[in-house]
């Protein structure tokens, strides 16, 4: 039961974006019941800790967001440029 649950989290954020409503329904829901077998679970499973993955996951959304943001500025000083 614990790799189905640390497979729901694997899944929310595998890939590009990060289902969050699944990761924190996911993490809140089992926080007190099972969590700690779910993280050794995962661990096994993905080769990393869960924490780091949620670290790692959050930093590049940040990231990639603060990139967007600033994309968007430079077009803007372009077109009013030209």
């Amino acid at each position: 039961m614990t790799s189905q649950f640390a497979e729901t989290l694997y899944k929310s954020m595998k890939g590009l974006g990060t289902k969050d409503n699944s990761l924190i329904r996911t993490i809140i829901s089992r926080c007190e019941v099972d969590m700690v077998q779910i993280k050794d679970a995962f661990q096994q499973a993905y080769n990393g800790p869960l924490g780091k993955w949620i670290k790692v996951r959050y930093y590049v959304l940040q990231y990639a967001s603060k990139l967007i943001a600033y994309a968007s500025i430079l077009i803007s000083i372009i077109v009013i440029c030209l």
